[in-house]
C-alpha cells in the first residue's frame, strides 16, 4: 500500500509575526478599494484587495476582491445577489518554493488589476441591485 502525500498549500505566517498595512484608494460614486496586506521580512506574505461601494443607506457592499487564501491568488466578482460570478477564479497557485516571493509579486499585479477593472466590476454588480455583504476580509 502506498502512502499518499498531501499536496502543498501555502499558509501565510501568523498575523502577529507580520506588519499589517491598510490603505484606501478612493474611486468614484461612493466606491473605493480597501487594501490590506501583511509584510514579513520586506515581502507581502498575505493580502486582500476589496472593491467596496457604500449604498444609499450607508451600508458597505463588497463587490469584488482579489486575495491569497486557500493556497492560491484568486479573484471574486459579486453580483447584487452576493453570488460570485466567476467562482473564485484562480490567478495563480502559490508554489512551495519561493512562496513569499510569489505572493509579493502577485500583490503588485493584483493592485494594478483591481484599479484597472473597478468600473467593469461595478457594472457587473449593478445589473441587479440588492443589499450585499458587510463582512470584511477575515484572515482566519
Amino acid at each position: 500500500m502506498s502512502e499518499q502525500v498531501a499536496e502543498y498549500q501555502y499558509v501565510p505566517p501568523p498575523a502577529h509575526e507580520c506588519e499589517p498595512n491598510h490603505y484606501v484608494v478612493p474611486l468614484a460614486d461612493e466606491q473605493r478599494l480597501e487594501v490590506q496586506s501583511w509584510v514579513q521580512r520586506g515581502l507581502v506574505v498575505d493580502f486582500a484587495i476589496m472593491q467596496i461601494v457604500t449604498d444609499d443607506q450607508g451600508v458597505d457592499i463588497h463587490i469584488a476582491r482579489i486575495d491569497c487564501c486557500h493556497g492560491t491568488v484568486h479573484r471574486h466578482v459579486f453580483d447584487a445577489r452576493r453570488e460570485d460570478t466567476i467562482n473564485g477564479q484562480v490567478i495563480t497557485v502559490i508554489p512551495e518554493k519561493d512562496s513569499a516571493k510569489t505572493v509579493d509579486s502577485e500583490y503588485s499585479l493584483a493592485c494594478d488589476r483591481m484599479e484597472a477593472e473597478w468600473q467593469e466590476n461595478s457594472r457587473q454588480w449593478g445589473r441587479v441591485r440588492r443589499r450585499g455583504s458587510r463582512e470584511p476580509y477575515n484572515r482566519s
